[in-house]
């Protein structure tokens, strides 16, 4: 009992702190993640707080994925009882993409203690979901994984342009409906910037925002790719 009595306590210490920097973003993102983004990264981030649905389209390796996983990091550890689904063709890819999110709470010490436990006491946190002490938790599926029962406030789904549209459609319909916590549901896609196939549906015949693209010249100049 005491034992649970003082984990109870460092998470509410930690939540404390999250709540301090709660209206400050570059200071939670510097005192809190320990990490900062890249300037186009940034514009990413914010242009999610205006529109819910969202298109981030590149070149690859210039962190695109990074820009949605830390929003919706940033989200979770925030905002009480948020369900993420991070989706990709297969849960491999999707884990490898989470990893982002698990590789920012393993080196701060506040996301680590705002981390909750199960009944064993064990820290709900691994390579397929982590879950918060304010309920929000994030899980990782593939096309072949069962998502029946999860009902997601939001999605970051990654590598649109390789899943079959019939599985595309059959996802989204995981997050329709009202929300608990009162957020909107989100809709956070990401592939490569030639926008084929559902890219190219997303971005002609929905009502979705596409981001800014960067492609391969702009990743040279600002020195984010090697021009070999």
């Amino acid at each position: 009992m005491a034992r649970e009595s003082k984990i109870t306590q460092v998470a509410n210490v930690a939540e404390k702190v999250i709540q301090r920097y709660k209206d400050d973003v570059f200071e939670r993102f510097r005192v809190i993640y320990q990490m900062e983004l890249r300037p186009f990264q940034w514009e990413w981030f914010f242009l999610m707080d205006k529109y819910p649905d969202v298109l981030v389209k590149s070149c690859k390796r210039v962190g695109k994925s990074v820009a949605v996983q830390m929003k919706h990091l940033d989200e979770n550890a925030i905002i009480p009882d948020e369900e993420e689904m991070v989706f990709a063709p297969t849960l491999d890819q999707a884990t490898n993409i989470r990893g982002i999110q698990n590789d920012v709470i393993e080196r701060s010490p506040v996301l680590k203690a705002f981390l909750k436990r199960n009944e064993q006491g064990k820290t709900i946190f691994g390579k397929t979901e982590y879950q918060f002490y304010n309920n929000s938790q994030s899980r990782c599926f593939g096309v072949r994984s069962n998502f029946e029962s999860f009902n997601a406030t939001k999605q970051h789904i990654d590598e649109v342009d390789d899943i079959p549209f019939d599985e595309f459609r059959r996802i989204l319909g995981r997050s329709i409906g009202m929300n608990k916590n009162g957020q909107p549901n989100r809709h956070r896609f990401s592939g490569v910037i030639w926008g084929k196939l559902n890219i190219y549906k997303i971005e002609n015949e929905w009502d979705y925002f596409v981001m800014p693209p960067l492609d391969v010249y702009d990743g040279i100049n600002g020195g984010w790719l090697d021009r070999e």
